[in-house]
């Protein structure tokens, strides 16, 4: 999930998600295999396809439904960490649209990779081991880990 909090809000964030974590055990993720996003006036974007489970599913609509009381949908340059003279507007539209465009039905896991084909993988499974709540850089990058429950 992805969208914007007030400090003052941020340990509801950390209550919400450990009581999330609690139910959840690791999760198999399955990775299938490489695909290139176009995206409008960019090159486009490499990403590993991640097998979109039932169970992925149920914690993602879980965080969102959960979270989004806290959330707001307004971010500015200034609240990206690390934000630069690089810095890509783009982020702000992924972060500002993130609940209509990326979330419930639209739910679409992935690990980015870059900018670029990537050639091709074979699939591949790993556990999760942790759920963590992110300061987010460009791009949507997880910058700076701000509360994590293994």
């Amino acid at each position: 999930m992805m969208g914007c909090v007030n400090e003052e809000k941020i340990r509801n964030f950390e209550n919400v998600l450990e009581e999330i974590a609690n139910g959840f055990s690791k999760i198999k993720i399955k990775a299938n295999k490489i695909r290139l996003i176009k995206i409008p006036l960019f090159e486009p974007i490499s990403v590993i396809e991640i097998e979109k489970t039932k169970e992925l599913q149920e914690l993602h609509e879980k965080i969102v439904k959960k979270l989004r009381p806290y959330c707001s949908y307004n971010a500015t340059k200034e609240m990206i960490y690390g934000a630069d003279e690089n810095f890509s507007s783009i982020t702000l539209s992924w972060i500002n649209n993130y609940l209509k465009k990326s979330s419930y039905e639209n739910f679409f896991p992935h690990i980015t990779l870059g900018f670029g084909k990537a050639r091709k993988i074979k699939p591949f499974s790993f556990t999760t081991s942790r759920l963590a709540l992110c300061w987010l850089g460009n791009y949507c990058t997880c910058r700076k880990i701000l509360w994590e429950k293994k």
